[in-house]
């Protein structure tokens, strides 16, 4: 059996560095084809394992956007449980939010 690591033009890839900070390049989270997952949820963690976003059917718009409650966490790894409802595993991973 052959494991191949994921590329960044994979379905459902997470870029998991982005910085959100208004300039209008990698301000939100991306994930790729999103559109082709309407079934998919996100849940994102700190690194004390307390859960400081979730979402349910995502679209492009609405990722996530560094915030918690309208504030801006701070810069660092978090990270996150991705089910692209699909009936593909889940995917875990980090994020790196960078200010």
């Amino acid at each position: 059996m052959n494991v191949n690591e994921p590329t960044n033009t994979e379905p459902g890839f997470l870029f998991n560095q982005f910085s959100p900070n208004g300039d209008g390049t990698n301000d939100l989270l991306k994930i790729n084809n999103l559109e082709d997952f309407p079934g998919n949820s996100l849940q994102i963690f700190n690194r004390y394992g307390n859960k400081i976003h979730e979402v349910q059917g995502m679209t492009d718009g609405n990722t996530w956007d560094g915030t918690r409650n309208g504030e801006q966490v701070p810069a660092g790894t978090y990270f996150y449980i991705l089910d692209l409802g699909d009936g593909s595993e889940i995917r875990k991973g980090w994020i790196q939010l960078i200010r």
